[in-house]
């Protein structure tokens, strides 16, 4: 008998077609359907409240679209002898409709989380917004950089009980198409929820004179203050990478 092989699965998909990625009873979500291959595959379980074949890397809310998630599946030696990534890849896809795809099978260590990886990058596509009056590359660049670094974002996210609101950006940075502004991406180790969709707001209100730059800065600066700068929609929000 082999020894169990632990396995990276990268996946995406279009956010509008799923209720989020995580697994939710009785609501279409990417998890619980690439589950569901699996355990018609007999590569794993049928999924349920307490019973699941894989582990998300990173969790999105409904409408939030995904380049690269990067889920956990563990099976027997013997199994993953008889096949190979590709041959992997291509049966999953064969089961999946066409708004989700997994385009990758890594054999990964046998003590690897997926919940912890070096870092995340999303891009928000400021251009998508109703109202978003479009911008220079260096007014965005002026903007962004606010939000650069370590900082308490309480007043950027939707936190949860209490845990921590202070993370860490390492790169946030416009998002270009030639001269043209399309968004921003930004990355770092972990988001608190809602992270980057309010930042996208803030940067909206900014460009739309709603409100200004000293006052982003004081809503960061001053985490005991909640100050609600807006969240923008999840549909023009991907995780684009981990």
């Amino acid at each position: 008998m082999l020894e169990p092989v632990r396995l990276a699965i990268a996946y995406g998909y279009l956010g509008d077609a799923f209720h989020g990625s995580q697994y939710q009873p009785n609501l279409n979500t990417a998890q619980g359907l690439l589950e569901e291959v699996i355990a018609e595959l007999t590569w794993g379980v049928e999924p349920s409240e307490g019973q699941h074949s894989l582990r998300n890397a990173s969790r999105c809310d409904a409408g939030v679209h995904v380049r690269m998630n990067v889920a956990m599946l563990d099976i027997t030696g013997n199994l993953w002898e008889k096949l190979t990534a590709e041959r992997m890849v291509n049966a999953i896809n064969d089961h999946l409709p066409s708004s989700i795809w997994v385009w990758g099978v890594e054999k990964a260590p046998s003590d690897w989380n997926p919940r912890h990886p070096i870092s995340r990058t999303y891009r928000f596509r400021l251009e998508g917004c109703e109202y978003w009056p479009g911008i220079d590359k260096d007014q965005l660049v002026e903007w962004l950089d606010i939000f650069h670094g370590t900082h308490d974002y309480a007043s950027f996210s939707r936190p949860e009980g209490d845990s921590s609101t202070v993370r860490t950006v390492e790169s946030i940075k416009p998002w270009m198409e030639g001269k043209h502004v399309i968004g921003f991406e930004i990355s770092g180790p972990s988001f608190v929820w809602n992270q980057v969709r309010r930042i996208a707001s803030a940067i909206e209100f900014l460009a739309r004179g709603k409100t200004t730059a000293e006052e982003v800065v004081q809503a960061l600066h001053n985490p005991t203050k909640f100050v609600d700068l807006g969240l923008s929609e999840p549909d023009w929000l991907i995780l684009w990478e981990l």
